[in-house]
């Protein structure tokens, strides 16, 4: 049996995720950016989303039957109204994270990795959010284009936030990592439309 487009992007999404959330969080850890651990977190809350978009569609896809005479479909709009909860969650956990290091100081080591590390991190964000868009209007997925959705927004604030350790490699001051992450975390937020 043929795997259907939209499941297939599900699973890239997925795949995507998984590999920059990796790569995010051990270079995070190892750095001790916010900047470059809040994006692990939103790369971890992508895996969710992308996972539960992955169920959605794979469940929406099955034909009608005697209790869903007129299909499965409703369950990529729940999939994308729960899209829109956890990048909610995220964002406020980002605020909080930075507010706390904006009180209690912070210090980021080896900024050069976070930079390598963000770049490769927004190329990817931007090539999978043009191929789950593609596939959303081709195949007329609500799931698919919020996952889209997430994926555009990352690009862009994986750019602000590759532009704070640009700043703060090149400074050395230590308030530019969680103003920056206070501010794509209130971005965040304002995308939210439930």
């Amino acid at each position: 049996m043929k795997t259907s487009p939209k499941i297939k992007a599900a699973r890239v999404s997925v795949a995507t995720a998984l590999s920059l959330a990796l790569l995010k969080l051990a270079t995070g850890l190892l750095t001790g950016s916010l900047a470059v651990l809040s994006s692990a977190v939103d790369s971890l809350l992508d895996i969710l989303m992308s996972g539960v978009n992955l169920a959605a569609i794979s469940h929406a896809e099955q034909p009608a039957d005697d209790k869903h005479p007129y299909g499965h479909g409703k369950f990529e709009t729940l999939a994308t109204l729960f899209q829109s909860l956890v990048i909610a969650v995220s964002g406020g956990w980002i605020i909080y994270e930075a507010v706390r290091r904006l009180i209690h100081g912070t210090s980021v080591t080896h900024p050069a990795g976070g930079i390598a590390v963000m770049i490769v991190s927004l190329a990817a964000s931007w090539l999978i959010s043009r191929y789950l868009k593609r596939v959303a209007r081709q195949t007329d997925s609500s799931a698919l284009a919020a996952d889209a959705l997430h994926f555009s927004m990352d690009v862009y604030t994986n750019l602000a936030l590759l532009t704070g350790l640009v700043i703060l490699a090149w400074t050395g001051l230590p308030w530019i990592d969680p103003v920056m992450s206070l501010l794509v975390a209130i971005y965040i937020l304002s995308l939210i439309h439930i």
